[in-house]
């Protein structure tokens, strides 16, 4: 598959040595939460494996 394609947006890091990243825009999301939340306390970047802990309340 990676032959096929000519362009692809992913979370950086690329997870395969072979994928070659270009940075082409660089941007930040802002989250506030509850005073209550285990995210609130956390200082800097939320972890995508904490993240990933949450459970989806939309499906």
């Amino acid at each position: 598959m990676l032959q096929d394609l000519d362009l692809a947006v992913i979370v950086s890091p690329a997870t395969y040595p072979s994928i070659k990243e270009d940075i082409v825009v660089k941007d930040s999301v802002s989250v506030w939460f509850n005073k209550t939340h285990r995210f609130h306390d956390f200082k800097g970047p939320i972890p995508f494996n904490q993240i990933a802990k949450e459970k989806n309340r939309f499906t």
